[in-house]
């Protein structure tokens, strides 16, 4: 009879802790969804801005090659 007790009272418990979880675990799935949209756009963001980096780095690599120029055939090496 003690043992049929604690287990009505386990399971009792379980019930009750279960549905107050609920809403924790639905929260806790919203955050994960949100989590994974901002890490795609973060991801979106860095590729953006390393391409647009290649492309400044680029532009900038020209505008020095273009002002080392000393007028004759070659380029002045500093």
């Amino acid at each position: 009879m003690k043992r049929y007790i604690g287990q009505e009272v386990r399971d009792a418990a379980r019930i009750e802790l279960d549905k107050t979880m609920q809403p924790v675990r639905l929260e806790l799935r919203t955050m994960n969804g949100e989590l994974s949209r901002v890490r795609a756009i973060e991801t979106q963001l860095k590729n953006g801005l390393m391409k647009r980096t290649e492309r400044i780095e680029t532009q900038v690599d020209l505008i020095v090659r273009h002002l080392m120029w000393d007028g004759d055939t070659e380029r002045r090496h500093p």
